[in-house]
């Protein structure tokens, strides 16, 4: 959570320099309505901060420290005096001779750029510049070192509409399979790109990498032991690599100042969520990756340094928010639905605007019955959003789905005004006029919904059942069929394809069907009562002297 530093000021002179953070009262008081909400996550927290101060803060790792200050020094001797003022590094050094001396740790172009990624078109350079950059003219930023080269470099000024709109503006111009977003004031060191391209390559399941940096979230953030970016960020970074070569491991959010992006799960998401104002739109892109079971990792072997951000509280209830609506979703999943349901809620306080949050929320709801509740969160969004026709088809959803049927209605019909294309608006119309009774008017909703979205299984199964009550068998024996191509696994509708056989005359294949269902599962109700239908009607004609012509419609009516 944002906090303000204060120094503390003693009486006699202290090692290094004294402070405490004051954390700031409103962030505070959200946290403590999550530790009172979810007790268990925050025991969860404290046992793993626990963890990392029991394995990270050890002698081993102090003596470590002490051994690379050593090195540093032998190779480069530190003169200090205590009444000396800090000198700047020379800002008309060249930027030819900063790299020849290899002073900041970036690495050789040639080397990069030309043999180690396999080509130009694999990696997009997005170099993020924030209207408050705090990039100084003694610095060499990844800005600087790419100009040039052969990458496709885009740059981006991050204005007051948000960084992740104006990300997804440029990034629709992106196809390569690597998208690098770097702030223009991080400074990077050798080989950065290399490793965690590769480890991309290596592991299809990782949507997004990060190096370490001095800043940041807490499983990636490591303290920087070095006195100046110009002079030691290169030996820090050697010494680092040769630490933990090859070691990666995933975290739940990384610093928007440097990552490398999986370019496909990006396009499958459709982009970044523009509704994010601030830099928390990353933390929801991991969250999202998580959900579809990729993971967000950081490498521990490579470093990039940043310089610290300043936190606004727009930001932190934003990153708020998407920590409220996983930890929902983690109850949820685990069958917690009331627990999950406090968390969606604490999300859309921190967030009101936050449409994930209010899907979930409302998809939770309608499982429990509760209709009324779901529609009036979309109420809220209504006004937040008038022209969202997707919002008014989800308000109309819930009205359906809480008997107002005919208020569901105009809900629906206006999505279609305004979207003809949004198949799901005809569907769920369609659904409507059948539950009122209009098949003929529902069949052509549905028929629209099927044009638009033409492998959509929902509205395939749909346009069969209503086909079998007007009575035309044939057509929803096809349309069943062709729904079963996609949907295999779909007992149920196995089952009634079954029954349309067998009333239509196709009884070896109607049988062949339920046996089909029955293999896979043995308890399956619905095809239980058809084969005690099928037996009684048999056991029935075995008791009569014989069959007739006219019997046949009565036992396969008896079989439906």
């Amino acid at each position: 959570m944002p906090s303000s530093k204060r120094s503390v000021a003693f009486g006699t002179e202290t090692v290094g320099q004294a402070w405490l953070l004051e954390p700031d009262a409103a962030s505070l008081g959200i946290a403590m309505k999550q530790v009172l909400a979810n007790p268990e996550e925050a025991k969860r927290k404290g046992e793993s901060g626990a963890d990392y101060v029991k394995s990270s803060l050890t002698w081993e790792a102090s003596a470590n420290r002490v051994v690379e200050r050593l090195r540093a020094m032998q190779e480069k001797p530190i003169r200090r005096f205590a009444d000396s003022v800090p000198v700047k590094p020379s800002v008309v050094e060249s930027q030819e001779s900063i790299t020849a001396s290899g002073a900041l740790g970036v690495e050789e172009q040639p080397e990069e750029v030309g043999g180690r990624i396999s080509g130009k078109g694999d990696v997009d350079l997005v170099f993020m510049t924030e209207p408050d950059s705090p990039a100084g003219p003694d610095s060499l930023s990844a800005l600087d070192r790419y100009s040039g080269t052969d990458f496709k470099r885009l740059d981006v000024d991050l204005t007051s509409e948000g960084p992740a709109t104006r990300l997804n503006q440029v990034l629709t111009a992106t196809s390569a399979e690597y998208i690098a977003l770097i702030r223009d004031d991080s400074i990077v060191t050798r080989d950065w790109l290399t490793t965690l391209v590769g480890y991309l390559r290596a592991n299809p399941n990782i949507a997004m990498v990060g190096p370490r940096l001095p800043h940041g979230p807490e499983g990636q953030r490591i303290k920087g032991r070095y006195h100046t970016t110009r002079k030691e960020l290169q030996k820090f970074a050697r010494g680092l690599h040769q630490r933990e070569t090859g070691r990666i491991e995933a975290v739940q959010f990384l610093n928007s100042a440097c990552v490398l992006i999986r370019a496909e799960v990006l396009r499958d998401m459709g982009g970044f969520d523009g509704q994010f104002r601030t830099w928390a739109f990353l933390d929801d892109f991991a969250r999202k990756c998580r959900q579809k079971g990729d993971t967000v990792n950081c490498a521990h072997d490579v470093f990039v340094h940043c310089p610290e951000r300043d936190v606004h509280d727009a930001e932190d209830t934003e990153r708020t928010a998407v920590t409220c609506l996983e930890t929902g979703d983690r109850y949820r999943g685990s069958g917690q639905a009331e627990a999950s349901r406090k968390q969606y809620a604490f999300a859309l306080e921190a967030k009101s605007d936050y449409m994930e949050a209010v899907l979930v929320l409302s998809s939770s709801l309608l499982e429990d019955g509760r209709g009324a509740e779901a529609a009036d969160l979309f109420r809220k969004m209504e006004e937040l959003h008038p022209d969202s026709s997707r919002i008014k088809n989800y308000l109309g959803r819930c009205l359906y789905q809480a008997g107002e049927v005919e208020n569901a209605r105009p809900y629906f019909e206006k999505a279609i005004g305004m979207d003809p294309g949004f198949a799901e608006s005809y569907s769920n119309l369609g659904v409507l006029l059948w539950d009122s009774g209009e098949l003929d008017s529902a069949l052509d909703q549905l028929n629209k919904a099927a044009q638009l979205s033409p492998d959509h299984p929902d509205v395939i199964y749909n346009i069969a059942m209503i086909y079998a009550q007007l009575g035309q068998a044939k057509q929803a024996i096809d349309v069943l069929k062709h729904y079963l191509s996609s949907r295999p696994d779909d007992f149920d509708a196995k089952v009634y394809l079954s029954i349309l056989l067998l009333e239509n005359g196709a009884e070896s294949e109607g049988l062949t069907r339920l046996e089909e269902v029955l293999e896979n599962d043995p308890e399956n109700e619905e095809a239980l009562k058809v084969v005690a239908q099928l037996q009684d009607a048999v056991d029935t004609t075995e008791d009569e002297e014989g069959p007739t012509q006219e019997d046949g419609p009565a036992q396969a009516e008896a079989g439906g």
